[in-house]
């Protein structure tokens, strides 16, 4: 288990930085075929632990919840990058995923949220 850290603790970086967001979206007439697609994790932990092992990739850091991944980025540019390079590891984590989930039809899905967070405006 996690330790706790009592207090209130803030993060301190220097320049601009980007939140990514990134959650499931589950259908409210079928709410247990998102559990079908816990697979579609298991893609997404083996991608944030390449970027994790690469400093170079701008990938900060990342909290993965339920529904929920918060993740930290240097710049968009590098998290644009990421997205866009069909060497790394999403674009086949990404097709798997879609192949898997129009297989069934139910509703799942995935969103996206990106925020550019300005020098001291946190």
């Amino acid at each position: 288990m996690a330790a706790i850290h009592r207090g209130k603790w803030a993060a301190e970086i220097e320049g601009d930085f980007v939140v990514f967001l990134i959650g499931a979206r589950v259908s409210p007439r079928h709410p247990l075929a998102w559990f079908r697609d816990l697979g579609g994790r298991r893609g997404m932990r083996h991608m944030l632990d390449q970027l994790m092992a690469d400093p170079d990739s701008g990938l900060l850091g990342y909290v993965m919840g339920m529904p929920v991944i918060v993740q930290y980025w240097r710049s968009f540019d590098q998290l644009e990058a990421f997205a866009a390079d069909t060497a790394a590891a999403h674009p086949a984590a990404a097709r798997t995923y879609w192949q898997r989930v129009s297989r069934h039809g139910h509703g799942a899905g995935i969103w996206h949220e990106t925020y550019l967070v300005k020098a001291g405006e946190y």
